[in-house]
């Protein structure tokens, strides 16, 4: 453990309370161990129902301190005067200033009508003064990129933007770790583009801890700079990125059926071919256009390189559905406007928007 830390686990355990006089379980989570630095960026990645969500709330607070359960080992938090202390030592409302976390659907912690009153929500139940309170809501707002949202109602805003306001709600209690579960989810490319964009900006302007649990990778790799992975209860790791994904990438994308990064995947087929890539395993398509450049190779496949607009498949049946000039509205709002398409027989159709 160091100074520098951000939060650390020392052999911690918890079990989950027992509902309706059955006996106590399985531990929920076993002898975890790790420690996080201040101001990185982690990834939590693992199965469904491997225990991210567990680690999470725990991390948090949430488990044992609000549903009950047991724990054991040691959960450490900096603090500013004292370094690393027992998170027991603090009183049940500091941790939670401490430690907070946004979940994967805003909505289920959007609670108020406003985007005002839900950033200065929990900064009222803190008591702190209402020019400070004013202060805050705004520096929030500033820093998620809401300037002007203040009157706005949040059942009117979009995901990404229920999303950052969440994330401002968080941000006015000046966390030092903001725990994240899978905040792009729900959300459109565009949705998503924003909310990662805001974590960038957030982390550069306060040097908050970040921790995010996300399954599509493509887009967070290369901004995180460790990754734990939480297997059958227990978190190995932190890893760098790139380490990760050189010793237990393919293990994990084929023995456990977890995503990575497309240009991750790319490059460990390569290895396995026995063709090394400068730089080692790529992030993102930028390194793997560059070191697969740089090796004076074709990215296309060898079909993809003889491919003509000819080669289409065009063996689609009689039409199934077709729909012409068709409008729609809810109210006075156009939802259609003049939509047409066919859809054929023994053809898959993806609709996008």
């Amino acid at each position: 453990m160091s100074a520098e830390n951000a939060l650390a686990l020392e052999a911690y355990s918890f079990w989950f309370k027992p509902q309706g006089g059955q006996p106590e379980g399985p531990a929920a989570l076993e002898e975890v161990s790790f420690a996080v630095n201040a101001g990185s960026f982690v990834l939590i990645l693992g199965r469904s129902g491997s225990g991210k969500s567990t680690l999470a709330l725990n991390l948090v607070g949430i488990y044992p301190d609000y549903f009950g359960g047991r724990n054991q080992g040691r959960m450490l938090i900096a603090d500013p005067e004292r370094g690393l202390i027992n998170r027991r030592e603090l009183e049940a409302a500091e941790r939670f200033k401490r430690v907070n976390m946004l979940f994967q659907n805003p909505e289920d912690q959007i609670v108020t009508l406003t985007v005002e009153e839900e950033v200065g929500f929990a900064l009222e139940n803190y008591l702190f003064d209402p020019p400070e309170i004013h202060r805050r809501i705004d520096e929030a707002l500033d820093l998620v990129g809401l300037n002007g949202f203040r009157t706005r109602e949040t059942i009117a805003l979009s995901g990404g933007e229920k999303q950052r306001v969440a994330l401002a709600a968080m941000l006015a209690l000046e966390p030092s770790v903001l725990i994240l579960d899978e905040p792009t989810s729900n959300l459109d490319p565009a949705g998503t583009a924003d909310v990662l964009a805001t974590i960038d900006h957030v982390r550069e302007q306060l040097g908050v801890t970040v921790m995010v649990i996300e399954h599509e990778v493509d887009e967070v790799f290369d901004r995180v700079d460790t990754v734990l992975l939480v297997e059958e209860k227990r978190v190995h790791g932190p890893y760098s990125p790139r380490e990760f994904l050189s010793e237990r990438g393919l293990m994990v994308r084929d023995e456990m059926g977890l995503w990575i990064p497309q240009a991750a995947e790319v490059g460990l087929e390569l290895r396995e071919a026995g063709i090394e890539l400068d730089g080692g395993i790529p992030l993102n398509g930028e390194e793997l256009t560059a070191a697969v450049g740089a090796l004076g190779l074709d990215m296309r496949t060898s079909t993809q390189a003889a491919a003509t607009p000819e080669d289409a498949d065009h063996s689609a049946g009689e039409p199934a559905i077709e729909v012409k000039d068709v409008s729609f509205s809810y109210g006075d709002h156009a939802v259609l406007k003049g939509l047409n398409f066919t859809a054929r027989r023994r053809e898959l159709l993806a609709v996008v928007g």
